[in-house]
């Protein structure tokens, strides 16, 4: 899925019910991409909610490989009592990274 997939896909959320915390998704999406100091506020929106996407779409945004892995929002996201997003962040922490992303303060290699 390419970026313009997902956007199309964040909008349409962000339209068919505006007061959802899937309406969040594009803004907790950009936000992360362009205010990485004010991520942690949107992460623990995200994983706190009760709804299950919202919590796996928090886990999944936190173990994204972007230029660098933030291990503070990965352990963030394993903190979740949820069975599937800790599952998905062991698989995420587990595989090999993207040749350009790296672990930011952390040991741990791609």
């Amino acid at each position: 899925m390419d970026s313009t997939q997902l956007q199309a896909g964040l909008e349409y959320l962000r339209f068919s019910d505006p007061t959802s915390v899937f309406a969040a998704f594009r803004n907790a999406f950009l936000a992360i991409e362009r205010y990485p100091n004010k991520a942690a506020a949107t992460f623990q929106k995200l994983l706190g909610s009760d709804d299950p996407i919202a919590r796996l779409f928090g886990a999944a945004l936190a173990v994204r490989p972007r230029l660098f892995i933030d291990p503070a929002f990965v352990a963030l996201a394993a903190s979740v009592e949820d069975e599937e997003v800790v599952k998905l962040v062991r698989e995420a922490t587990e595989a090999p990274l993207p040749p350009w992303a790296e672990w930011n303060g952390s040991d741990k290699a791609g």
